[in-house]
């Protein structure tokens, strides 16, 4: 996936934290009961690494580092680093998110009230579906882009990872639209399995298009998650 920071306004709606939803035979029905609304707890250097790859070739392209420089009842402010496996080369930025990873602020652009397609849904259970309208604001810039959209809670399965690892997770598909000021349409689909044992998703397949042709296929998978020591 690549990351929000320089991507499309459609682009940054679908990551972060991004591929097509595609079958995949990795992912397997659970025996395990699911939550209801699970709580996210998030502290001060908590870390999760991801693989990121093209979801159309399979290349793995680089690597995404996030890890919580503050955590309140209302926000999760973190560091992410963006190793670009072409070029070799690393970037930083900050991303604000509220607490059910739902992203408000990406340095340049605010989010109003924040990226539905980013994080989990208020009441998160299986069957849930909502629908939403969020507001994007350049910084410095009258511009602001509305995107609408839909998503839907629809299973608690058990995700294998490419390392091996099995999580339960919950499976969230959201799609969104907007319209440009070019009067380009831009859509995106994103797929997200969210673990509550992790606090943040194991899994994320993204799909962009513009006009109805694909501009960016993305994939991310959980490398490692590090929590910070708890007292």
């Amino acid at each position: 996936m690549r990351h929000a920071k320089g991507l499309s306004f459609l682009a940054a709606l679908a990551v972060i934290g991004a591929a097509p939803a595609l079958a995949d035979d990795a992912i397997k029905a659970d025996a395990s009961v699911a939550p209801i609304n699970p709580t996210i707890q998030v502290s001060r250097g908590d870390a999760w690494t991801y693989d990121l790859r093209d979801n159309v070739t399979g290349d793995l392209t680089g690597t995404v580092a996030i890890e919580v420089t503050k955590a309140s009842d209302v926000a999760i402010e973190t560091r992410v680093t963006q190793h670009k496996r072409d070029t070799n080369a690393d970037s930083v930025s900050v991303e604000v998110f509220d607490a059910r990873w739902r992203l408000t602020d990406i340095g340049k652009t605010l989010f109003k009230p924040y990226n539905d397609a980013t994080g989990v849904p208020t009441d998160l259970e299986v069957g849930k579906s909502w629908s939403f309208k969020d507001e994007a604001d350049r910084k410095g810039s009258t511009l602001k882009i509305e995107a609408s959209g839909v998503g839907t809670v629809e299973a608690w399965e058990r995700v294998t990872l490419p390392s091996g690892v099995a999580y339960d997770a919950f499976k969230i598909d959201v799609s969104l639209s907007s319209i440009a000021a070019n009067s380009r349409k831009h859509e995106t689909h994103s797929v997200i399995w969210f673990a509550p044992s992790v606090n943040r998703f194991v899994k994320r397949v993204d799909e962009t298009r513009v006009n109805g042709k694909l501009q960016n296929a993305t994939e991310q998978t959980l490398r490692e998650y590090k929590p910070a020591p708890r007292p």
